[in-house]
């Protein structure tokens, strides 16, 4: 916005601003496009749009606030309402860009602009005409700083003081135009200060919010440079003779770089001075000679200096470490007002992986084997038109003082190490390299700078991937070697020029004792006479490396000292006070001498390893933390690995109380949990909840081997509270025609699932007005009186024992009820022929091992027209009451029945007939899956037993008989009836498959449950135990011998087995009957096979 106000001016001032015409349009009606004026402002912190434009393209309407505006030089603000919109903008070249604008009454009076007339001898474009504006425009958009840098490209200078402004959506020229001679009175732009709010907290709440979510675990977003540096490399690199050539990223074609020779010189005579003592010449040597060796290798070449061409020179100094030296340059050296190298290029993508995912998982490598490409940076080879910017300067000889003479000018022809884009380009040229190689793409995650890492399952493949990677970098002109494995045998086939013997290495900066497979951390051990300051406090902490907070808890009490010392107005290197310096020296005599030693293998990598990641979160009134542990579990073992931790200190001026700082803990446990999922997934093979291919979050079940289609067998899962679950059901709920709970709970179920989903579909239905016209209830009437007396006497009379035959169809789960007398085999065979002349033959019968059900089964495979010629009969095992859990829970509600109904009545034997039959009856009528709750309301009837016995049983008598004096066609009638009747019967089985499927599928129990101590191992033929009986003491029970192992029928487990008795007889019993005296069963096999081999050499 602006006012418009008029000066007289004593020097006349032509200035241009960056106007110009472009195409705009409605993201509704992309047709429909027009010209405006746009105004580009890099003051605004947004952009604006005028109302006038807002209502001619009919643009969508994202939201509504207020501007709060403030008039220039004034204290006063006025509020209006404003409104967010979305436009498009068209670019140069066709493609469409959208923008979030704010609504506003008038952005400008007509702005000055420049005509293409002015400025026709300076300016050489001709493709910009169209683009500019001709002296004065009334602009309808404002594009601010908020989304200006998306649209420049570059800026010019063509004459004094203008410039021109290439975009994305056409060329302004802007700035001072001097050759114009204007009145001395024009008008001046005078701009107001402009704030959007949208009913949000203050900005202390605001600050206050932002500063608990960051906590430490901010992530770095993606910028666009990274784009354009990768679209750069992609262009440029090459391959001569196998070695890569590349260019540097340059931010602009023509960079604006000084030479930087004098600061080159000031420093290279600054180290000369500092080497003047014995010790200083000794290095000098080895600066030269590295110097030397550099030009042999052609990593470097002599150069000259340039005139009036683009070169630029490197400051450098050595680093010395142990018996190496490397020379660093610095290429963010600079004058005053002038860029350095940096400056110009662009950093370029972080291509390195997560630091902490890569050791993670060098911890759950069986057989790790590392490797280091030798100086990576200079294996890269630098564009000749890019090696004029990397001069640096050496002397000639290094026993002559520094002169002109004695100079020498240097450059690189590879990438050298200093510069800002450097490790881009090297991960870049790796990465481009690696997709040479089908199956090697998921090896550029293990490669940090110049460190490999590669997982080997055997010690055997440990020389077959040496020798893969070798040929691979190779043919990139780049060696791979101080290769290091904790594989003695493989490593002892790699050259000795390829690998490295020391059994304790520093794996990305990590200790590694290879011979014990542990990883060191070693505490700083200090001099408590010493000096300490902030910085040095600082320092010490620092320099304890733990990215994977192994040792974390131990830095607790240092961070709250340093917290302290932060509120303290001291310098930073101003001695500590005595009682802030009393407390670092204990916690520094807690770290003199302490090393902390972690095995460094997490898991067992064997086929039937359960794995299983616990993540445990606290707080307290200072601090809170979250920790992350690895359980791996075979038959054999267990092993609980510490894996990730972090610990925060309390936000400063924050009062906190422990609930909500427990909440934090909370959050950081949760993203612990997300990084070691996403760096080691695949390295989990028991989890219940799986991502598919589209990132949805989906529920493994155990019925895969049915035909139900994908959703039905792996649900998508939806937190209890999450906002879109009630539009979901909601959504089901109307498209079935307000179908109530059991209707739409199984439409939702076959898709989804979320716990305790019946109650949540209830509660979306109850808040649904139409069903609850529909369905309310009346007042309920009163409890019932009690019983008179004469309804509750006892009956005299002789009460006699009798028994009900129970038979269950393990598929419809019909139940058929007959009492009997007896328990004689006669009687039994009698019951199974009544059900087979009622139900029909049965084909396979499971029951328990009475001595009843024992007999018939030899009779019935004696004599095969008893019941049925393939009649199969098969028993659970002895002692095993749960294998026959599908007849058991009938019983339990047959017992159920009888007790609830009958109490301590007794009944007469017709009585009990009938009362037994109605039980079988109601039994048969009880619903396999869900119940409506109104069964008054019309709806789904639930699937029954009985449907599947009578598909038309009418459970009402029906007393009316329609009379019609039309003569019937029976035969027809009949025949419709039978059509009918299987459709029904289809349509009941279909309903069987959907909805008793999804009741089995959240019904399943895992695993069976047992006492808290159980022996987590398979047993082993030949293994000597105990076997359990009943209501004998421990101390009495048999010692047994197993025999054999009976696996189930897939194969992959064992449930029963066959034992030796000590009479000679061999039973079988399932495992949980049996105790294993032998601990050690496996150690005594190899003990006893190494005998056998030393005995045999022996001979």
């Amino acid at each position: 916005m602006s006012i418009n106000t008029y000066s007289s001016l004593i020097e006349p001032w032509n200035p241009m601003l960056m106007v110009l015409k472009v195409k705009v349009f409605s993201p509704e009606n992309e047709n429909n496009k027009i010209d405006v004026f746009v105004f580009l402002d890099c003051g605004s912190e947004v952009s604006y749009v005028t109302d006038e434009l807002t209502k001619k393209l009919k643009l969508p309407k994202l939201g509504e606030g207020f501007l709060e505006i403030y008039t220039f030089q004034g204290n006063k603000s006025e509020k209006q309402r404003s409104g967010r919109y979305l436009l498009g903008i068209e670019r140069k070249n066709g493609k469409n860009e959208m923008l979030e604008l704010l609504s506003i009454n008038k952005i400008a009076n007509e702005l000055r602009s420049v005509t293409i007339n002015e400025v026709s001898g300076h300016l050489k474009m001709k493709d910009i005409k169209d683009n500019l504006v001709s002296n004065f425009g009334k602009p309808d958009l404002l594009i601010g700083v908020k989304d200006f840098w998306r649209f420049f490209i570059k800026k010019t200078e063509i004459c004094k003081g203008c410039y021109l402004v290439n975009t994305t959506i056409g060329s302004v020229i802007c700035g001072e135009n001097q050759r114009i001679s204007l009145e001395k009175t024009i008008p001046i732009q005078t701009h107001m200060v402009v704030k959007y709010f949208e009913d949000m907290p203050n900005e202390s709440e605001i600050k206050s919010w932002w500063d608990l979510q960051s906590i430490g675990i901010t992530e770095n977003p993606e910028e666009n440079e990274d784009e354009t540096a990768q679209e750069i490399f992609d262009k440029s690199i090459k391959q001569i003779d196998g070695r890569y050539r590349v260019k540097w990223l340059w931010k602009d074609e023509i960079p604006d770089l000084p030479t930087n020779f004098g600061i080159a010189y000031k420093c290279l005579e600054s180290l000369l001075n500092r080497l003047q003592n014995d010790q200083g010449l000794e290095n000098l040597k080895r600066i030269d000679k590295t110097i030397k060796d550099q030009l042999n290798l052609g990593i470097i070449e002599e150069a000259f200096k340039s005139k009036g061409e683009l070169e630029h020179y490197l400051p450098h100094r050595p680093v010395f470490k142990d018996e190496k030296i490397r020379e660093v340059y610095n290429a963010s050296a600079r004058t005053r007002g002038r860029k350095s190298l940096n400056d110009c290029l662009f950093r370029g993508p972080l291509k390195l992986p997560d630091l902490a995912g890569m050791i993670m998982r060098f911890r759950l490598s069986k057989f790790p084997l590392l490797g280091d490409i030798e100086k990576a940076f200079l294996q890269i080879e630098l564009e000749e038109s890019d090696r004029e910017v990397t001069k640096f300067l050496w002397l000639k000889d290094i026993n002559e003082p520094l002169t002109s003479r004695n100079l020498i000018i240097y450059r690189f022809t590879r990438v050298a190490f200093g510069i800002i884009c450097s490790p881009s380009l090297l991960a870049m040229t790796i990465e481009h390299h690696l997709k040479k190689y089908p199956g090697q793409e998921s090896l550029f995650k293990n490669i940090y700078v110049d460190n490999v890492f590669i997982d080997c399952n055997t010690e055997e493949e440990i020389y077959g991937k040496y020798i893969e990677l070798k040929r691979i970098f190779s043919e990139g002109k780049m060696n791979l070697r101080e290769f290091v494995t904790n594989g003695r045998k493989a490593l002892e086939k790699i050259p000795e020029n390829d690998k490295i013997t020391d059994l304790n290495v520093k794996v990305l900066g990590i200790k590694w004792n290879i011979k014990n497979d542990n990883l060191e951390i070693k505490f700083p051990n200090l001099n408590l006479e010493d000096k300490f300051t902030r910085r040095k406090v600082l320092e010490i902490m620092a320099s304890l490396f733990d990215p994977l907070g192994l040792v974390s808890p131990c830095l607790v009490n240092p961070k709250l000292l340093f917290q302290k010392l932060w509120d303290k107005p001291k310098k930073w290197d101003e001695e500590l006070e005595i009682k802030h310096m009393i407390e670092w020296k204990n916690i520094l005599k807690n770290w003199i001498n302490q090393e902390t030693i972690i095995p460094r293998m997490t898991i067992y990598k064997e086929i039937d390893t359960i794995n299983q990641l616990h993540v445990f979160v606290d707080a307290n009134k200072d601090t809170y933390a979250a920790v992350v542990y690895l359980r791996s579990e075979n038959y054999e073992h267990n092993k609980i690995s510490l894996i990730y931790s972090r610990n925060r200190i309390k936000p400063k001026k924050q009062n906190l109380t422990i609930p909500r700082m427990e909440l934090l803990a909370l959050l950081i446990g949760v993203l612990l949990i997300k990084l070691v999922q996403n760096e080691n997934l695949n390295n989990f093979n028991n989890w219940e909840i799986f991502e598919d291919e589209n990132g949805i979050k989906r529920l493994k079940s155990r019925i895969k081997n049915s035909d139900a289609h994908f959703d039905l067998e792996n649900p998508i899962i939806i937190p209890k509270n999450s906002e879109i679950l009630p539009l979901i059901i909601n959504f089901i709920h109307e498209k079935f025609k307000h179908a109530g709970v059991q209707s739409t709970l199984v439409e939702f179920l076959s898709k989804f699932w979320t716990p305790q989903a019946r109650r949540k579909v209830k509660e979306v239905l109850n808040r649904c007005l139409k069903c609850r016209k529909m369905k309310s209830y009346p007042f309920m009437l009163p409890k019932f009186p009690i019983l008179p007396m004469d309804r509750t006497q006892d009956i005299d009379n002789q009460d006699k024992k009798f028994w009900i035959t129970l038979i269950t169809c393990l598929c419809t789960r019909a139940v058929y009820l007959e009492p009997v007398k007896n328990l004689k085999t006669e009687t039994c065979l009698s019951v199974l022929k009544r059900l087979a002349a009622r139900r029909g033959c049965p084909e396979k019968i499971l029951s328990d091992n009475s001595k009843t059900f024992i007999a018939c089964a030899k009779t019935c495979k004696i004599n095969l027209n008893v019941i049925g010629n393939d009649l199969k009969w098969r028993f659970i095992k002895e002692l095993s009451p749960w294998q026959g859990g599908v007849y058991e829970r009938i019983v339990a509600l047959v017992k159920d029945a009888f007790r609830k109904t009958l109490g301590k009545g007794s009944l007469k034997w017709e009585e009990m007939i009938t009362f037994t039959t109605e039980v079988e009856g109601i039994l048969n009528m009880r619903p396999l899956t869900a119940i409506e709750e109104n069964p008054d309301i019309p709806g789904i009837i639930p699937l029954r037993p009985v449907d599947f016995l009578c598909p038309r049983r009418n459970l009402c008598l029906d007393l009316e008989i329609p009379r019609t004096n039309e003569s019937i066609n029976y035969s027809i009638k009949y025949k419709d009836s039978f059509i009918h009747t299987e459709f029904l019967l289809n349509e009941l089985w279909k309903r069987w498959k959907k909805e008793y499927l999804i009741w089995l599928r959240d019904k399943s129990q895992w695993s069976m449950k047992g006492p808290r101590l159980q022996t987590k191992r398979e047993p082993k033929i030949g293994e000597i135990v105990i076997l359990e009986e009943e209501f004998v003491p421990r101390n009495f029970w048999k010692i047994v011998k197993i025999v054999e192992l009976l696996d189930t029928k897939d194969g992959r487990c064992v449930r029963n087995v066959k034992i030796l008795m000590p009479n000679g007889s061999i039973i079988s019993r399932p495992i949980n009957k049996l105790y294993p005296l032998e601990l050690n069963i496996e150690n005594k096999e190899i003990k006893t096979k190494q005998r056998i081999k030393l005995f045999k050499k022996i001979r």
